[in-house]
């Protein structure tokens, strides 16, 4: 298995610049090349699940990574950085309490050495909105568990930089975004840089 015990320290270490991790049960040998980092922003309230069609941040370019908001103990909560086994990120491993009834944001750096159409393979819990370069490309306000493929969205990547930005909402109980990239015949598309956008 990629994910290993007793690897804090090399995770710490390589995000060192980032603020730190919290509540991260297992980190990964990134020498085997199964980690992503992320940036992240929550938790954030989520009353009445209301804040999942309110415009938190700016969703529809390059969101402002220094920017703080009100998170759920009245606090400013700000975006850092998060290391994960791969697309399979669990919020509450990075928040200090169970974060129920809240809302989060998500966001990676896709780098692809040519312009191509990619197919999005995504899973929530509960319900989720996708951006692509500021474009809304998915949103599906559910109440679920999360699985992986539970949606098929396809994407256009453009040659270099690409930013999605992902939206997230919590009820109760489990708290994950699931993410893998496919090739047109669904197999994984392994020629892709992952990675987090600059913390400014």
């Amino acid at each position: 298995s990629l994910v290993q015990d007793g690897k804090f320290a090399q995770a710490t270490e390589l995000l060192k610049n980032s603020q730190p991790l919290t509540r991260l049960r297992s980190a990964v040998d990134r020498s085997q090349k199964g980690g992503w980092t992320w940036l992240l922003l929550g938790p954030l309230p989520n009353v009445d699940r209301q804040p999942f069609d309110q415009p938190l941040i700016n969703e529809t370019s390059i969101p402002d990574f220094s920017q703080a908001l009100p998170g759920i103990n009245g606090e400013p909560t700000g975006w850092h950085k998060i290391l994960t086994y791969a697309g399979t990120l669990d919020f509450e491993d990075f928040y200090p309490d169970k974060a129920e009834h809240t809302v989060s944001y998500a966001a990676l750096r896709v780098i692809s050495k040519n312009e191509k159409n990619v197919v999005l393979s995504l899973g929530s819990d509960d319900g989720a909105k996708v951006w692509i370069n500021g474009g809304l490309v998915h949103e599906n306000h559910a109440q679920r568990g999360a699985a992986r493929g539970q949606e098929k969205i396809p994407l256009r990547l453009r040659q270099g930089e690409n930013l999605l930005l992902f939206k997230v909402d919590n009820v109760v109980g489990g708290y994950q975004l699931l993410v893998d990239f496919l090739n047109q015949d669904g197999s994984p598309d392994k020629s892709l840089e992952i990675a987090a956008p600059e913390l400014k």
